[in-house]
């Protein structure tokens, strides 16, 4: 597995521990995380139309992580071919091109 992986593997143990033991952050952590949080959304707070494409991206986004970067690769040895390149190059190609518009929408 790739050392990122357990970076956060290990980061979300922690985190959950943390919390079933019961740490809390302090009134001043979390009224500090609100300000932090109402100053992003007042400068980059998604739109309408960007709020629509949530949903669907929940769905999109798992099944493009298992085709594009995932274990369906293996299926892209066989798959189809275009404009000469081999197989399996052609299937990243596809894929990572689909990731592409899923951060565009």
């Amino acid at each position: 597995m790739h050392c990122a992986f357990w970076g956060v593997f290990a980061g979300l143990v922690v985190a959950y521990v943390c919390k079933g033991l019961g740490l809390k952050d302090s009134e001043e952590t979390i009224k500090r995380q609100n300000e932090v949080r109402a100053y992003l959304d007042s400068v980059d707070a998604p739109s309408e139309a960007a709020k629509k494409w949530r949903g669907p991206m929940k769905i999109a986004t798992p099944i493009w992580y298992f085709f594009a970067i995932g274990p369906a690769c293996i299926l892209g040895n066989t798959a189809f071919s275009f404009a000469g390149f081999p197989p399996l190059w052609s299937w990243q190609i596809f894929w990572w091109i689909v990731g592409i518009v899923m951060m565009w929408r």
